[in-house]
């Protein structure tokens, strides 16, 4: 019988990124990418997107979500649901960072959005990244510290920092709870990345508003699953089906999912980098996470 690997969450929650062997060929890779080219082209802002929806209306979906990738997010959680399920692209020639950039921490940020258990030992809120274009140094690549969230605060400057590095096709989990950010692309082309959050389907999270345009692309999510094949219980229930039997999504399971193994794993030490952070630096991140920690006990 399919189960969830302890080894996979342990991995994510000791280490916040954890590499995985890559999920997406580079055929496929093409594909999204010749795919994606007209709808990024069409938007105007920095930061573009493609959704769960266009990726179902270009037939996408089951490329994406192939049994490497479902295997991958099954051997997460006992039932996992999607948080987030888009590509983007961003900008080249920036000297900061494409999002938090404003936050006198050069963007080092923790997801607001993730409402966890203190109490639970496991990775709650994981976010899948495959790299669409190349990204090396200066590309905007992805940087992110193993400073874990407590009520004693650890100093910035006692963590560790990695910066996720390769070719398109790259592919790493990494914790949403852990302080990240996106490093300033410098260079003058745009980078794209696949980005697929989940987390158990017990997991409370915030409301879906229409009204905040953050809430667009997971509100979409419901469109998906709307034009599922019904008899495919494990990316139905994936999109938030909660009509999936438990016998049928195990069933599914049994028959489809691989068990992962230990090698699809790899550490992120090659990746770690220095990073200096200001008494004043110090300050403010300690201050963030005490307001975050708050707003969680007041939730």
């Amino acid at each position: 019988m399919f189960k969830p690997s302890i080894e996979v969450n342990t991995a994510v929650k000791a280490n916040a990124v954890v590499k995985v062997n890559p999920l997406l060929n580079d055929k496929i890779i093409e594909k999204l990418n010749t795919s994606f080219d007209d709808i990024f082209a069409k938007q105007k802002a920095s930061r573009r997107y493609v959704d769960a929806k266009h990726m179902q209306e270009l037939g996408l979906l089951n490329d994406i979500f192939n049994k490497e990738v479902l295997s991958l997010i099954y051997s997460m959680f006992d039932k996992p649901v999607l948080y987030h399920c888009h590509a983007y692209e961003i900008d080249g020639n920036n000297n900061k960072s494409h999002i938090s950039s404003g936050n006198f921490l050069r963007g080092w940020h923790r997801d607001v959005d993730c409402r966890h258990r203190q109490s639970d030992k496991k990775t709650q809120h994981v976010s899948l990244f495959v790299y669409l274009t190349d990204v090396g140094e200066a590309d905007g690549a992805f940087e992110i510290s193993d400073k874990p969230l407590s009520f004693w605060p650890y100093l910035f400057k006692s963590s560790r920092y990695y910066r996720l590095t390769g070719q398109r096709g790259f592919s790493f989990l990494f914790n949403r709870t852990a302080v990240h950010r996106a490093s300033p692309n410098r260079m003058n082309k745009q980078r794209r990345v696949l980005k697929i959050s989940f987390q158990d389907s017990t997991t409370v999270m915030p409301p879906l508003k229409a009204t905040i345009n953050s809430n667009d692309k997971k509100i979409r999510l419901s469109k998906v699953l709307e034009t599922l094949d019904p008899q495919d219980f494990l990316v139905r229930s994936l999109f938030g089906d909660k009509t999936v039997a438990i016998d049928d999504l195990q069933r599914a399971k049994d028959a489809f999912l691989l068990t992962l193994n230990k090698d699809a794993l790899s550490s992120c030490e090659n990746y770690e980098i220095s990073e200096k952070f200001s008494l004043v630096d110090e300050f403010r991140g300690i201050i963030k996470d005490y307001r975050y920690l708050i707003r969680l006990k007041l939730q």
